[in-house]
């Protein structure tokens, strides 16, 4: 329920444009793919999802991203281009952009594609990151930050009593106390695991 309010919360802070926002997510961990799912529940967006991990990919194209992206493979501004038949110069075209990641990385790209007085939020945790601030103003690019929750867990409860939001393919695994450590190893591969649960008994 935690984090399916944490999601909740950075949606509502997005304050997404129903019928009209183009929206990428970074990111398809746990956090990543409910951010996905409470989107869907509010459709119709068009969701672009980039992630590394091919694993988690798959996990979000099963969850309803109209588009995955493999950002190890391809860049997400070429991709863009593609998609929206776009000139050579013009990549601004996504209105929101949601980053799970917390990497200087993935804020850059946001940056590449974030139309003019679009809307960046950033729950990922990362290294400090310079930013062009003359780009911010001149195109009146909002970014907020989204730092866990404040009332959102009855929501959030609810979408899950409600099955609007899918939970059993997000755990992916379950340990005892006693095999911790495989857990935290396991948690560490995302091509192998989603969320891991440690089970007291």
């Amino acid at each position: 329920i935690e984090p399916i309010a944490t999601a909740i919360h950075a949606v509502q802070l997005a304050n997404p444009k129903i019928a009209q926002d183009v929206v990428v997510v970074f990111g398809a961990g746990p956090i990543g793919l409910f951010v996905l799912q409470v989107l869907k529940n509010l459709n119709p967006f068009k969701i672009v999802v980039c992630e590394i991990s091919s694993y988690r990919l798959g996990m979000a194209q099963k969850l309803g991203a109209d588009i995955v992206i493999n950002s190890r493979k391809y860049k997400l501004v070429e991709v863009i281009k593609q998609i929206y038949k776009l000139k050579e110069n013009s990549t601004h075209c996504v209105d929101l952009v949601i980053e799970c990641v917390g990497s200087a990385v993935t804020l850059k790209q946001a940056l590449e594609v974030i139309k003019p007085a679009g809307r960046i939020i950033l729950i990922g945790l990362g290294p400090k990151t310079p930013i062009d601030v003359t780009f911010l103003v001149q195109n009146q690019i909002t970014i907020q930050g989204a730092f866990c929750y404040l009332h959102e867990f009855n929501q959030a409860i609810e979408l899950v009593r409600t099955k609007k939001i899918k939970v059993d393919s997000i755990i992916t695994h379950k340990f005892s106390l006693d095999n911790i450590t495989q857990a935290f190893e396991t948690q560490l591969n995302p091509e192998l695991s989603l969320k891991v649960v440690v089970c007291p008994s």
